[in-house]
């Protein structure tokens, strides 16, 4: 029962990790096109 539950939490630090890591590349995707946004927007006010 012991090594199961060592196992369990492993696989949960792993799929935590994986997560946080989906969470950083959406989050830096968003900066991207909100800067990309803002620079269409300056471009297209000339």
């Amino acid at each position: 029962m012991i090594p199961a539950e060592r196992g369990g939490m492993i696989e949960s630090k792993s799929l935590k990790n994986e997560i946080l890591n989906d969470l950083s590349e959406i989050y830096r995707l968003q900066c991207e096109v909100s800067a990309n946004a803002k620079i269409s927007k300056e471009t297209s006010r000339d």
